[in-house]
């Protein structure tokens, strides 16, 4: 700053709010990175080193996630479009394959599983033309996948996961790897082989090369998806205190049906109405719905019907919930199950003609599998029964 080097005073505050939001720090992240911003778009180009572009969408697409995770979503997207133009208008590919992989990720929280589809088809140019091992490559894929996924298209989703794993086995971004672990472990468990997941997932953990939130994520992923080695309830304080508010909506969502009501409720709650506030309407269905299955089980039945239905009216608004249909149906059917039974039946035949939908997208032996002994078809079936 006192040598009017603006260029490097710029570099130096996003590499503090780098490092802020690598702690996810979220708070202290915010003010670096929007003043960096702010000293490099007041620079003429002309004074700049030739790869200013890369370096401001760099800077645009990192201010957007962290925007995000401290809950100011409608900003984050607004960053994240942005970052996307720039690297559009420069020619460079791999930078959009980076924001459109976030772009994905939002709309899907937003709701619009339809536009999240439509981001990622749009962008598959874009992905043909990287590098095969770059790591921006393997994110877009990875949440792309996620998409399908959501969408029913198993199968697609399976091969692309599966892509992700063999090129990163064989040397692509290693700080990738307990990703895709725990993103292809929770299809393997939707496909009825959670014990591939808890394979994958203790070999991880005992590496011990993931991010603090990546093996967060993982030991979330393992005590809700198999029956093994972590407890739900002695992981939620963990996550409680997680700053990054999208990442622990993430997080609860995954976990809540594992979770007692006492523990899980209140966080549920908070994080839900967070959610709502930041227009992320997906995310707040579906932990809408967490929280009308936990209130099914602590028998407080009318609060339990009284949040389903909320959950209820936002779909028929179109909006798309951040899990499978059957996931969401669970909760759904265990808190109207008093209240309303008809409403439950038509939610159970549509859960499973979703579920057989997506398995037949499947290879015959993941097929097989998933309807045999699908994680969604016990939760289901406890939840209704009870």
């Amino acid at each position: 700053r006192r040598a009017q080097l603006g260029e490097l005073q710029s570099d130096l505050l996003f590499s503090i709010g780098v490092a802020h939001w690598d702690r996810r720090e979220i708070a202290r992240a915010v003010p670096p990175v929007e003043e960096a911003i702010r000293i490099r778009r007041a620079l003429p180009p002309a004074s700049m080193r030739a790869d200013h572009e890369t370096t401001t969408i760099v800077m645009v697409q990192s201010y957007g996630t962290i925007l995000g995770g401290a809950g100011r979503f409608a900003e984050a997207m607004t960053q994240l479009i942005d970052a996307h133009r720039l690297a559009a208008e420069a020619g460079l590919p791999q930078m959009m394959l980076g924001v459109a992989s976030d772009l994905v990720l939002r709309l899907a929280e937003h709701g619009d599983l339809a536009g999240a589809l439509q981001w990622a088809d749009r962008t598959q140019q874009a992905a043909d033309d990287a590098a095969a091992n770059a790591t921006e490559l393997l994110r877009f894929r990875m949440a792309q996948a996620g998409v399908l996924l959501l969408a029913g298209r198993w199968g697609e989703a399976l091969a692309q996961f599966e892509r992700v794993q063999q090129r990163i086995e064989a040397g692509g971004p290693g700080r990738l790897r307990a990703d895709i672990v725990s993103r292809l472990g929770h299809l393997h468990a939707m496909l009825g082989r959670a014990d591939l997941l808890l394979k994958a997932g203790r070999a991880e953990l005992a590496a011990d090369t993931a991010s603090p939130v990546q093996r967060l994520m993982l030991e979330v992923t393992l005590a809700a998806l198999t029956r093994g080695d972590h407890d739900a309830d002695a992981l939620l304080e963990r996550v409680a205190a997680m700053e990054d508010i999208g990442v622990r909506a993430r997080m609860l969502v995954r976990l809540a049906p594992r979770l007692s009501p006492a523990a899980a409720l209140p966080l549920l709650g908070v994080t839900a109405t967070a959610m709502r506030e930041g227009g992320l309407d997906g995310q707040w269905m579906t932990l809408q719905a967490r929280i009308a299955g936990r209130l099914a089980v602590a028998q407080r039945h009318a609060e339990a019907a009284a949040a389903a239905r909320s959950a209820l009216a936002a779909a028929e608004r179109g909006i798309t919930p951040t899990v499978p249909e059957p996931d969401i149906a669970a909760d759904l059917c265990a808190a109207l199950a008093l209240a309303d039974p008809s409403r439950v039946q038509s939610l159970q035949q549509r859960a499973h003609a979703w579920l057989q939908q997506a398995a037949a997208t499947l290879p015959p032996a993941w097929r097989d599998s998933c309807m045999a002994r699908s994680a969604l078809k016990p939760r289901t079936r406890r939840i209704t029964a009870g």
